[in-house]
């Protein structure tokens, strides 16, 4: 888990965002993450990326536990923990970033590009959510994995670095 260093003369939402992508890029080319995403993948068709991108956002969507970092805190949990703890205790932990980079990671290690992207929710005037931009079928699709019951909102404004 790192607990990150914000700096105060820049906008927390950019920074959050870029460490986030970093943190994704490091991950994304790890054998264990290549494993987890292609063994989701029972049954699919070749090059069927729709139903890769599905079957990727309903694993972290169905596996993850949504908990919340401390007030004034921002943790990022890196997607080799959270998969690390999916086979040692059979269960996940994280707040919107962690499955964002999860479910980012995965689709990645399976050639489909992702990127993470800051939205406003809740009436917000600041960018307080992240959700997963993937890559599919020639345009990015908006997926929040946060979002448990699988009904997607729809955001207005949008923050991609």
């Amino acid at each position: 888990m790192i607990q990150l260093p914000l700096d105060s003369q820049q906008p927390d939402q950019t920074q959050i965002l870029a460490m986030m992508e970093s943190e994704v890029a490091s991950c994304a080319s790890d054998p264990s993450v290549r494993e987890l995403a292609v063994s989701l993948l029972q049954g699919v068709a070749n090059n069927d990326i729709r139903t890769q991108v599905l079957r990727v956002a309903k694993f972290v969507r169905d596996n993850v536990t949504y908990v919340r970092d401390p007030d004034d805190s921002e943790y990022l949990v890196s997607p080799l923990k959270m998969i690390g703890d999916y086979y040692t205790q059979g269960v996940m932990f994280g707040d919107c970033d962690d499955h964002v980079m999860l479910l980012n990671a995965l689709a990645m290690s399976l050639g489909i590009p992702a990127k993470a992207v800051g939205v406003k929710w809740g009436g917000s005037t600041e960018f307080n959510h992240v959700i997963s931009g993937v890559q599919c079928c020639g345009s990015l699709q908006l997926i929040d994995p946060c979002a448990k019951s699988g009904v997607q909102r729809v955001y207005n404004e949008t923050l991609i670095i």
